[in-house]
């Protein structure tokens, strides 16, 4: 700004006139992934939980279908180009995290309908063992983004050791989070998010 005084032989050593990468996209991105790989970890407990009824037999998957597709939204509209998603299919470059996430995301939202397929056609002892293979895929899903972040190489946080189970905590905590208003003895969901 003009009225900062400058000396004649000042100059620009750090320019910061550059548009933000990552914006809120990202950051609403690991909301929803988080969310939606919570809801998958906690569903196998959901009876343990507090959850009863629809909450415990249908409610973990359905929030996990909607924020999954919520954050495939964010991460398309992030792109820029989304056409560019498609060559993570047809070109991918298997060393790459972002390619390897996208997997883990595509059978994710594959086996999230298909337990409430399975569930819906009275398929149970199917529809449970999808549940814990979801509650695993849960897992990948809160936990891709760490090793992504770690080949960026853009932070030091990045780097850090204790990412991936910060990412793990706050998808656990996301889907009690979600959850609770749904529980009737929302307790152990409390003590849970709290922890």
């Amino acid at each position: 700004p003009a009225e900062i005084p400058t000396l004649p032989d000042t100059r620009v050593v750090l320019d910061i006139g550059h548009k933000v990468e990552w914006g809120w996209h990202v950051a609403a991105y690991l909301v929803t992934k988080g969310v939606a790989a919570g809801a998958a970890m906690i569903a196998p407990f959901a009876g343990d939980l507090g959850l009863e009824g629809f909450a415990a037999n249908w409610l973990p998957e359905i929030v996990a279908v909607v924020f999954t597709l919520l954050t495939t939204y964010l991460l398309v509209v992030d792109l820029g180009r989304p056409k560019l998603f498609l060559t993570l299919l047809t070109r991918p470059n298997t060393k790459s995290w972002l390619v390897k996430g996208a997997w883990i995301l595509i059978a994710f939202s594959i086996l999230v309908p298909a337990e409430l397929a399975a569930r819906f056609a009275g398929l149970l002892d199917l529809a449970e063992t999808l549940r814990w293979l979801n509650a695993g895929l849960g897992i990948s899903v809160a936990g891709y983004t760490a090793f992504l972040f770690a080949q960026c190489e853009g932070r030091d946080l990045w780097q850090s050791r204790t990412l991936l189970p910060h990412l793990l905590v706050q998808a656990w905590m996301c889907g009690c989070a979600v959850l609770m208003p749904f529980a009737a003895n929302p307790t152990e969901l409390s003590l849970w998010f709290a922890a």
